[in-house]
């Protein structure tokens, strides 16, 4: 699904930076990585501010690709009886093929598109844009932690003229 949000994402730089003295909203434990992300300390704290990169006053856009994550962890309990809900739900499991489906779509929008200037990132999280948020606020259901759907969204506009950075998809 492709929507356009062109001037009204909402911006927020903290999952990248400390305020105040707070962890930055990557460096949170969560189960398993207790100082975050794994990727955060790396490759992505090279990532730009949107507005560095992406040129925020043309046209822009959201590419949603939605995955049934109760029916498949429902399907990995059947496989795997053993396991715990958590086992069954890890993205290890699932997220490669979800985010290929998601890069297909951007490049079809792409195509439709055809500009060779327009690119797309499927962490704007990183580049400050506040995903969740943004959602609710056009009306589109999005959760936390997911239970039944899992929503990944890729950003998709055009970048400013002279970038050399190329975003990691």
């Amino acid at each position: 699904m492709i929507i356009e949000v062109t001037g009204r994402l909402v911006i927020n730089y903290r999952a990248r930076e400390r305020i105040n003295g707070r962890l930055a909203w990557c460096e949170l434990p969560y189960p398993g990585h207790p100082k975050g992300c794994p990727n955060f300390k790396g490759s992505c704290q090279t990532f730009p501010r949107i507005h560095e990169y992406f040129d925020l006053e043309k046209p822009h856009w959201f590419c949603i690709q939605e995955f049934n994550i109760a029916d498949h962890a429902a399907k990995m309990k059947a496989a795997h009886p053993d396991w715990s809900d958590r086992m069954c739900r890890n993205v290890l499991y699932w997220q490669n093929g979800v985010r290929a489906q998601l890069h297909r779509e951007c490049s079809k929008f792409l195509l439709d598109v055809t500009t060779i200037t327009a690119q797309w990132t499927t962490i704007p999280e990183m580049m400050g844009v506040n995903v969740i948020l943004t959602m609710r606020r056009l009306g589109l259901e999005i959760e936390l932690k997911p239970v039944h759907i899992v929503r990944k969204v890729a950003l998709i506009a055009w970048r400013k003229k002279d970038v050399r950075w190329k975003p990691l998809r």
